[in-house]
């Protein structure tokens, strides 16, 4: 079964994959950030005090938050990436759909 490219999947997947390019390098400042806040962290004399409670703590939670939220956009757009490569290749052992659209739908996360 010869499948071909459909140009509005074509589309699709350049897009997707363009994302998940920027994804991955705002990612890497993202654990950058959380790996710097962590070491911050550390520094603190826990003995000090609830080292819940510093602004340390505060920031390292924030970075590590971030990071995750991160992280499931990019999941997000990897699942697209699948899903139209599948489509693509015309897979029949799974029921693959895209929602209707222009592709992944990304919030800003900062």
């Amino acid at each position: 079964m010869t499948t071909t490219l459909s140009p509005t999947l074509r589309d699709r997947l350049k897009a997707t994959e363009s994302v998940i390019r920027d994804l991955r390098t705002e990612r890497a400042g993202l654990a950058t950030e959380r790996e710097q806040t962590r070491s911050a962290l550390a520094a603190v004399d826990a003995a000090a005090g609830a080292l819940t409670e510093t602004v340390e703590y505060k920031k390292a939670k924030g970075a590590s938050d971030r990071l995750a939220a991160h992280d499931d956009v990019l999941h997000k757009a990897q699942d697209e990436q699948t899903a139209i490569l599948r489509l693509l290749s015309g897979a029949s052992d799974t029921n693959v759909s895209l929602a209707a659209g222009d592709g992944l739908q990304r919030e800003a996360v900062k």
